[in-house]
């Protein structure tokens, strides 16, 4: 009888470390997600600010129409850079 009840106590402990142990990782996860999600907003940012500027630089030397174009292109080839990446990183894997 002694040895269940030292087995239902040391698992009653261990249970105990676990939690303690899960509760600090969440903290530490929504502490990582919070801040990757402020990272992701000031990337979006400042790639919107850097688009507004490439599309200002073009309406200078051309017609709107073709600044539009231009920074559509812009922006194509970024994305299209990004999704090549995210491809080879995912056939790398």
């Amino acid at each position: 009888m002694k040895f269940i009840a030292e087995t239902f106590i040391s698992f009653c402990e261990l249970a105990e470390a676990e939690g303690r142990l899960l509760k600090r990782k969440m903290v530490e996860t929504t502490g990582v997600i919070m801040l990757m999600l402020v990272g992701v907003v000031l990337l979006a940012t400042a790639i919107a600010l850097a688009l507004t500027a490439v599309h200002y630089i073009f309406a200078t030397w051309f017609t709107m129409p073709v600044a539009f174009f231009a920074t559509s292109l812009v922006c194509l080839s970024i994305a299209g850079g990004v999704l090549w990446s995210a491809m080879r990183l995912y056939n790398k894997v």
